[in-house]
Parts: structure tokens; sequence; C-alpha cells
């Protein structure tokens, strides 16, 4: 089945619009006690329902900085060097509990992790910090596959501070740069 881009995007805003109703625990589980007073809203299938929903969920996005040591298809070589780094700089190593699984190739949190939506599937880091992290670099960069890795040192609100993290890793990571990104910072449970 193809669909178009309006109409996928829509999908996509759609689903995005559910899950936001239930982060926001807007949803009436118990409809028996309902009186005549209570108003249902109906679903709302017109083109400016759609493009409302889709104006919402990009509200949800923050425009970051990302400041990168390096990127690659090999997870163990952008693990060795995001110890060398911790050992180079000041940056702190924060995995989010996850790890490389060879056999998804991807990395997933761990299979005992406390969050038991994500156990074995990947979560990204999306907020502003200064920690060491591989990432799959498609998360913020749309150009990219699931195959490449990035090693993120920081994750930042402005240039200027994404910028300052390079300077930082600069002489230990040769190949460092700095890119701007989308990130969804909105619910995702």
């Amino acid at each position: 089945m193809t669909l178009n881009f309006k109409a996928s995007i829509g999908l996509a805003a759609l689903s995005l619009a559910i899950t936001l109703t239930a982060c926001q625990n807007t949803v009436v589980n118990n409809t028996e006690n309902l009186d005549s007073s209570t108003h249902v809203h109906e679903y709302n299938d017109s083109a400016a329902n759609k493009d409302a929903m889709i104006d919402e969920a990009s509200r949800d996005y923050q425009t970051v900085y990302l400041a990168i040591s390096d990127t690659g298809g090999n997870y163990y070589q952008l693990q060795t060097l995001m110890y060398q780094l911790h050992a180079a700089t000041p940056l702190a190593i924060d995995t989010l509990n996850r790890y490389y699984n060879p056999t998804k190739k991807e990395i997933v949190v761990a299979e005992n992790d406390k969050d038991e939506m994500y156990r074995g599937e990947y979560f990204p880091r999306r907020f502003p910090g200064n920690e060491l992290s591989i990432e799959h670099m498609n998360t913020y960069n749309q150009n990219s596959n699931n195959s490449t890795f990035a090693l993120v040192a920081a994750i930042c609100e402005t240039k200027a501070s994404a910028d300052s993290v390079l300077k930082i890793i600069a002489p230990s990571a040769k190949k460092a740069f700095v890119i701007k990104g989308e990130i969804y910072a909105g619910c995702i449970h």
C-alpha cells in the first residue's frame, strides 16, 4: 500500500495527537457515569483539523545543536572513542541503560530496565546536556540511515554552547563537528 506524503503526515499527526491526548490524561475511561451535560468530541476528519494536528505536533519539536565527536557504522569503534574522550575531557558518559544489540543491529534499552515500554527498543537521548552517548544518527539528521551511529558529546540549546563543547573534544576527536537538529521533546509514553 503506497501513501502519498500528505496522507502519511496526516496519519503521523493523528497518531501523535492520540499519544499526546493519552499523555495529558484527558481521556475519560469510564463512560457509565456520564450525564447529559457531558460533551463528547467526535473525530473531525477535515483538512483544517489535520493541519491543526500537524501544527500541534510541530510544537513538540525543539531545535538543538549537537556536538558530535564522530560517526560511523561500527558501534564498538565509537564506544572505544567514547571511553578515550571520557578520560581526556570532563565529559561524563550516559548510556541511558542502553547497549548495542548485534542481532538487531541497533542500540537498545536493557531487557531488565525499569521502563517496560522501551525494553529491547531504541530510546533516543532527547534533552540538552553535556554527556557522551552513542545514538542513531538519523534521530538528529533525517539524511542519515539507521545503521550510522553518532558519538554525541553534547546536545545544546545554542550553537555557541555546542561550539564550546567542540573546542573541548576537538584535540581528542579530530572528526568532531556541530550540527543543527530537531528533537521530539513531547511525551512518548
